[in-house]
């Protein structure tokens, strides 16, 4: 019983929204590859039994038929609570550059009754909530770069499926060129997207800028054993789109002006990090970081109220750069 509800949940996660569209041999061969050993004719009892309960359309004028979720109406959503129209709207303000595009359409008109909802609202505490929760970010905030959302779709598409893609891709200062990519994750740092994938079996993790890819085709192949070995969250956790100066990380030590330094009581820089108050008017800080360009500029960015004192590497290079500015600024 169980494995027949997950498998169901897993036939509804693959159908596509209109225009898009699937039959069941497709449908069938993914949940074979998801280890549930079926028959087709068992996709096909269980779409028609879905479709009971949720708006999965049937295109019969050809064969072999094809299966669609409906677009979602308004009118069609009913009981939405308070609470889950507050939450609605929290994520349709942060989600914006997190999912595809076809799932944000899917989301809309969720967002859109929510809206409708909290707008009715009037002597509920609730009613100006918007006027009381604030989201700021901590840096400067650069506009998202421009990106070809149909070729996005079919980024996340690959990396979903673990399928292998063909692009073509500009690689900075460079002119565009052909690659066989495996695709690993997506990953979104600030105002910019990246895929990260191998060219080859098991290879190097490289990392790819989605706004420069100019064309993007899903292949059948699936990515390598090899590639679908490759841990990305440890890849990331050792500073991988950090801007590495090193492959090593550091033992930071620095002295730093309280007025400037309280956020790191509460938001530390590392898991080991340790303050030790031996002066009045500052501390110091250790801790073991990635040998980063980002802890260069943050450095910098405290300016005054902050000396380093570890590496040597790394004082030398912040002297260097205020000897520079200060020839700037003559």
């Amino acid at each position: 019983m169980v494995d027949s509800v997950i498998r169901q949940i897993k036939v509804l996660a693959l159908i596509p929204q209109l225009p898009e569209s699937t039959t069941i041999s497709e449908v069938h061969n993914r949940i074979n590859e998801y280890g549930f050993e079926v028959t087709a004719k068992t996709i096909e009892r269980d779409l028609n039994a879905l479709s009971r309960f949720f708006p999965i359309t049937t295109v019969e004028s050809s064969k072999p038929y094809r299966w669609s979720f409906s677009e979602l109406k308004i009118d069609a959503i009913v009981n939405l609570s308070l609470e889950m129209a507050l939450t609605l709207d929290i994520v349709k303000e942060h989600s914006q550059g997190l999912f595809p595009r076809n799932i944000l359409n899917f989301l809309s008109p969720l967002f859109e009754q929510a809206d409708k909802e909290l707008s009715a609202l009037s002597k509920n505490s609730l009613s100006n909530w918007r006027d009381k929760i604030h989201s700021i970010p901590g840096s400067l905030v650069l506009k998202n770069s421009q990106q070809d959302e149909k070729l996005v779709d079919k980024l996340y598409a690959s990396v979903m499926q673990e399928k292998k893609i063909f692009v073509n891709y500009r690689a900075r200062g460079k002119d565009a060129r052909d690659y066989t990519l495996e695709p690993l994750g997506i990953v979104l740092r600030g105002s910019l997207t990246y895929l990260i994938g191998t060219c080859i079996e098991g290879g190097d993790i490289l990392q790819f800028l989605v706004n420069r890819f100019n064309s993007v085709e899903v292949l059948k192949s699936k990515i390598s054993e090899l590639s679908q070995k490759i841990d990305v969250k440890d890849y990331i956790d050792h500073g991988a789109l950090e801007i590495l100066r090193s492959p090593d990380r550091i033992k930071f030590v620095a002295r730093i002006r309280k007025l400037r330094g309280w956020h790191l009581y509460e938001t530390p820089l590392s898991e080991d990090q340790e303050i030790i108050e031996d002066q009045k008017d500052s501390f110091l800080l250790k801790a073991t970081v990635a040998d980063s360009q980002h802890l260069l500029w943050w450095v910098l960015s405290l300016g005054s109220r902050i000396e380093v004192i570890e590496p040597e590497s790394l004082r030398n290079e912040v002297i260097s750069q205020m000897n520079e500015m200060v020839k700037q600024y003559r």
